[in-house]
């Protein structure tokens, strides 16, 4: 079975054109959550491809973190699996890893969902 999906997977990433795509989605991405940066509780947005990771903050300026007991990140992702969307905290950091065959349309809802989650599970709806 992993055989398998090894092969598929390597017959994706051969097709024409494929990976010209997958740099297109990262840009697409970064340009959509270039406006979380914006939220008082997003400290850094950290991006290698469609890899990525959401640091969030109690304190914008001067990066304080969360405790870890208020457990903001699985707070965010369950919010955000509300919306269908499945993501993993590493603490206080929400971890992005879509596929690399994820569509545009995928990614929008990714983010939409993010946002929401950070939203509701800081108690701050906007962006700011």
């Amino acid at each position: 079975l992993g055989c398998g999906a090894a092969l598929a997977n390597q017959g994706l990433v051969e097709k024409r054109g494929f990976l010209e795509s997958v740099q297109k989605k990262s840009n697409l991405l970064q340009e959509l959550l270039e406006p979380l940066l914006d939220h008082s509780h997003v400290g850094e947005i950290r991006l290698r491809g469609l890899m990525g990771g959401i640091e969030l903050v109690k304190n914008k300026k001067t990066k304080e973190p969360y405790p870890y007991k208020t457990k903001l990140g699985y707070r965010v992702c369950a919010e955000a699996k509300k919306m269908g969307v499945l993501l993993r905290p590493l603490g206080n950091v929400i971890v992005l890893m879509p596929p690399l065959a994820i569509s545009k349309n995928d990614l929008r809802l990714l983010v939409a969902a993010i946002q929401a989650g950070i939203g509701k599970a800081t108690g701050q709806k906007s962006i700011g």
